[in-house]
């Protein structure tokens, strides 16, 4: 097996190979009107019509692509006014003060008992308001009849309805 090695490659010369020759073109000819160039800066209302231009495409290029702002949501009550840090229904529970005095007269049906219950109608973080109310009442009215319910405050007495 005999090695190819281009020092033994011996090329002969082309006989029909003739060597290119530069060709020179007119471009004048194709082109009969030739229209000066003229350097020209525009007027300042062109600008200011140019840049009003770029300036709202730009704008309504960011309006576009602005992400809509985050509605701020409650994740346990679902309310839209606060966050879960700060909902009244899943904090810390608030005890009445002692400046409340019960009546004895339930606020939902009207009917007075010897013992009636303080309803947190605004959470039980929410000490600002309360309700007195007897105990059917604040289960079946303030609760919808589950104690694991969020309290609500009622605008008509279901047991008297």
């Amino acid at each position: 097996m005999a090695i190819m090695d281009s020092r033994f490659i011996q090329q002969q010369p082309n006989t029909f190979y003739v060597p290119e020759q530069r060709v020179y073109l007119d471009l004048s000819q194709f082109a009969p009107y030739q229209q000066p160039v003229v350097n020209t800066l525009p007027t300042l209302g062109e600008f200011l019509v140019g840049a009003a231009l770029v300036a709202l495409g730009g704008y309504a290029l960011y309006k576009l692509c602005e992400p809509e702002p985050q509605r701020r949501r409650c994740s346990a009550c679902g309310s839209k006014s606060h966050n879960v840090a700060r909902c009244p229904h899943v904090g810390e529970r608030q005890h009445f003060s002692w400046d409340f005095e019960k009546t004895g007269w339930c606020e939902c049906c009207g009917y007075q008992f010897p013992k009636t219950q303080l309803h947190h109608y605004g959470g039980r973080a929410d000490n600002s308001k309360a309700k007195e109310m007897c105990r059917p009442c604040h289960l079946q009215c303030g609760h919808s009849g589950h104690w694991g319910n969020f309290a609500s405050n009622p605008r008509y007495c279901r047991l008297a309805a």
